[in-house]
């Protein structure tokens, strides 16, 4: 199970902050003795969304991955973690518990690492 990189705790979910612009149809009428509008949605159809931050639900602290990275870090195929948990072979390459891992990407101290099996596959198949 994944942990979040700040708070240490696993999580098995993700709260992502994100906008979305809409049109909104309704039906507008005069409420109750005329003094007010009432307004009724009718339906409402998004043209466009994105999301702004990626965040551990329990510390609510941004995670330093993209939309595209959500999957493979619930899956547990990405790891955060602190630059200071790990031994850095190389540029490339860092141990964290035992194990072999490639560097992705570092952001604020925070490595992104995917098993090095998973890196010799992708070579494997180039």
């Amino acid at each position: 199970m994944p942990r979040c990189p700040f708070c240490n705790k696993e999580i098995n979910e993700l709260y992502v902050q994100g906008w979305e612009c809409a049109v909104t149809r309704y039906y507008v009428h005069l409420g109750e003795g005329g003094k007010w509008l009432e307004w009724e949605q009718r339906d409402c159809e998004a043209y466009d969304s994105g999301v702004d931050h990626i965040c551990c639900p329990l510390c609510e602290r941004a995670l330093p991955i993209g939309e595209s990275e959500m999957e493979d870090f619930l899956k547990g195929e990405l790891l955060l973690v602190r630059r200071e948990e790990v031994e850095i072979i190389d540029e490339e390459c860092a141990t964290y518990n035992g194990k072999t891992y490639e560097i992705e990407d570092e952001t604020d101290e925070i490595l992104c690492l995917r098993p090095a099996r998973t890196v010799q596959a992708k070579l494997s198949v180039s």
